[in-house]
């Protein structure tokens, strides 16, 4: 399949920033052109259907399924074939990307990101506090003819988001998304260049997707909103046994050793809600957790994250015999919101070569690190995220 490289040219002028009393109604009218905050509010999964099409005329049919608050997942048909591309929060894959993309093995570390998530456009202004991101407006560009508002979303772990809202209707128009790992870089366009009301909210109808090695029109023929969906749908399905483990304890038993190794989640009542290779979650309850202003105490909700990292060690390292030394290194809690009832932390589970690469290193050396990441969050709210290293070194070293 031959792809071809399409390169915009933009005549633009930057003016001066705006002040935040001005940025907020920028804001605000652009939430609610595409349909207000709160019919957004209301929706947790995207269904549509459509084609797209290259620019030799090539063109598919697919399927595109959305779920709150950042999975995404397109399915089509190439040589009789069937191929997905999905995200799973922070992680995109494309099964067997080399028979979509020649010279995929060529591509740059950033370059595969672009080719496995290229296509899975999300609008991630209209809930970016939820996802714990954060705005920064960057001015007004005029393209030719036409003025646009500016507005950078960021937060995510390797890339950066850049929506561009025409000032007479406040519809986003395009959307950059800049992807970075290992040092290296690239970038995809958005170019929306028609929407369609669906129920009072404005959803693309016709996009343009276009970076080094992407340049498609994507058609969107119809949508459907909160039809039932299973987050499993989302994840690359050769995760799920990644550690090709079967944990020694039962959750009962880790519980105990939990608070036996970290004392402190004894006196905090922390109870294993999952524990598996898809899920790990421990609870907390408020009562034993809470502060003068009766909201739960920083210090609760950190050391919840952290054990549910450590929980999640216990569980990819039960193989291991003897079960190696595990320590918290560099963490750090961002709080976004307070707590006022039982909490959970759940850990974001990593992918299937990171934990790999973990265990590999501890297999040659007797110590390997790897980060993780926990939140905590109640429907769509993100209380607190948490991120740190974490270390495991043999006891016998």
């Amino acid at each position: 399949m031959k792809q071809k490289v399409l390169l915009l040219f933009f005549v633009f002028i930057l003016t001066g920033s705006l002040n935040a009393q001005e940025l907020n109604v920028i804001y605000s009218q652009t939430i609610e052109a595409i349909g207000g905050q709160e019919r957004w509010d209301k929706i947790n999964t995207l269904y549509a259907e459509g084609s797209w099409r290259y620019p030799d005329g090539e063109s598919m049919e697919f399927i595109y399924k959305s779920m709150y608050p950042d999975m995404a997942r397109l399915d089509f048909i190439v040589e009789k074939e069937m191929h997905t591309i999905s995200r799973y929060g922070s992680r995109g894959w494309l099964n067997d990307p080399k028979r979509i993309f020649l010279n995929y093995d060529k591509l740059n570390a950033a370059e595969q990101m672009v080719v496995n998530e290229g296509f899975l456009y999300v609008n991630n202004l209209i809930n970016y506090r939820e996802k714990g991101l954060e705005l920064m407006f960057e001015g007004s560009i005029r393209i030719y003819d036409r003025e646009f508002w500016m507005i950078r979303v960021m937060g995510f772990r390797d890339k950066e988001e850049l929506y561009y809202m025409a000032n007479d209707t406040y519809l986003p128009v395009m959307k950059q998304t800049y992807f970075e790992k290992d040092g290296q870089f690239s970038v995809v366009n958005y170019q929306i260049k028609e929407y369609s009301n669906i129920d009072g909210l404005w959803v693309p109808k016709e996009m343009f997707v276009t970076s080094q090695h992407l340049n498609v029109i994507v058609n969107f023929a119809g949508y459907s909103f909160n039809e039932y969906m299973e987050r499993g749908d989302f994840r690359n399905p050769e995760e799920p046994d990644f550690t090709n483990n079967t944990l020694g304890l039962t959750e009962i038993e880790v519980q105990s050793y939990l608070h036996e190794e970290i004392p402190i989640s004894k006196n905090m009542g922390v109870q294993i809600e999952s524990l598996t290779n898809r899920e790990v979650r421990l609870n907390a309850p408020i009562s034993a957790n809470s502060n003068m202003f009766n909201f739960a105490s920083g210090t609760s909700v950190q050391s919840l994250l952290e054990n549910s990292g450590w929980a999640y060690i216990r569980l990819v390292t039960d193989h291991l015999n003897p079960n190696p030394k595990i320590v918290t290194e560099n963490s750090e809690t961002t709080f976004r919101r307070p707590i006022s009832s039982d909490f959970s932390a759940q850990i974001v589970i990593p992918s299937k070569q990171e934990v790999e690469k973990f265990l590999k290193e501890y297999r040659r050396s007797g110590r390997a690190s790897i980060a993780l990441e926990a939140i905590v969050q109640e429907g769509k709210n993100i209380y607190a995220i948490f991120k740190g290293n974490y270390t495991i070194i043999d006891q016998n070293s």
